[in-house]
């Protein structure tokens, strides 16, 4: 899974947020490029 090696990266926090500030951050990494990707199961 390219840098992190053969594992996914492990999430080491979590943070409850509201809908709006989700939807501005998801926007936020959009714009820097991000992509949403969808499970190949």
């Amino acid at each position: 899974m390219g840098i992190h090696g053969e594992y996914p990266p492990l999430m080491k926090t979590r943070k409850k947020i509201v809908i709006e500030e989700a939807r501005l951050l998801l926007q936020k990494l959009v714009d820097e490029g991000w992509q949403k990707k969808y499970p190949r199961w």
